[in-house]
């Protein structure tokens, strides 16, 4: 609760409200991790770089934790996560266009033609990015635009 969880040693708290605010607002903005259906069952990454050069973090799903991050060093942007099993993700590369990408070090082109990896169909162009559906399982996807 807000005025410190009893059953923890330290009575930490954990929900106050200038805080939770915000790390939800981050994880699902900056970090790009969202439900696309309830209880994240299907879930969505896709980030939203707004002038910062990486971000990471874990978000807690009834499935269990996804993992996800992201690095832009300006020649390359790269992008991972990890989902629990019995969930699929749709992945939104940004800024993908007119450039190189790598979806578990097979390369996609703008057409789609490409050998993807079991459990990746590759969507389309969006915007200025590409978009891949996932199959989670156990897979972890390691994306990669240059």
């Amino acid at each position: 609760g807000t005025t410190g969880e009893p059953y923890r040693p330290n009575y930490s708290s954990q929900a106050h409200g200038w805080g939770s605010g915000s790390t939800w607002q981050l994880s699902h903005y900056v970090l790009g991790v969202s439900p696309a259906a309830p209880g994240y069952s299907t879930w969505s990454f896709a980030p939203r770089t707004v002038n910062l050069t990486f971000a990471n973090g874990r978000v807690p799903t009834p499935w269990g934790t996804i993992v996800a991050g992201w690095e832009d060093n300006g020649a390359t942007f790269d992008m991972r996560v990890t989902a629990p099993a019995g969930t699929n993700g749709t992945i939104v590369i940004p800024r993908a266009a007119n450039k190189t990408v790598v979806v578990n070090g097979a390369e996609v082109h703008a057409n789609g033609n490409a050998t993807l990896p079991e459990g990746v169909t590759w969507v389309g162009a969006e915007g200025d990015g590409y978009r891949v559906n996932v199959t989670s399982g156990t897979s972890a996807f390691t994306i990669s635009a240059s």
